[in-house]
């Protein structure tokens, strides 16, 4: 069983590798975002860890990964 330190170092590779400045393909819609304003509602609410892990026991894993190309799987192994 590997500790949430382990959990923490394994994800955080994961999300530096997907991020490179040399890796990194930003579509249109995201680089709109970044250079107006975007259709995001601000500020963003406050919450909780139990509600971050609410939200992530609901995951659906067959859903494709988003931008940062972490799937629901892995986001659902950070809670074990």
């Amino acid at each position: 069983m590997r500790s949430d330190k382990d959990k923490a170092n394994v994800f955080a590779t994961n999300l530096a590798d997907v991020f490179r400045a040399e890796q990194a393909h930003i579509d249109d819609d995201v680089e709109d975002c970044i250079t107006a304003p975007c259709h995001m509602s601000l500020p963003i609410r406050a919450f909780t860890p139990a509600e971050v892990k609410a939200e992530l026991t609901r995951l659906n894993t067959r859903k494709a990964p988003g931008y940062d190309l972490i799937s629901g799987q892995i986001l659902k192994q950070l809670l074990f």
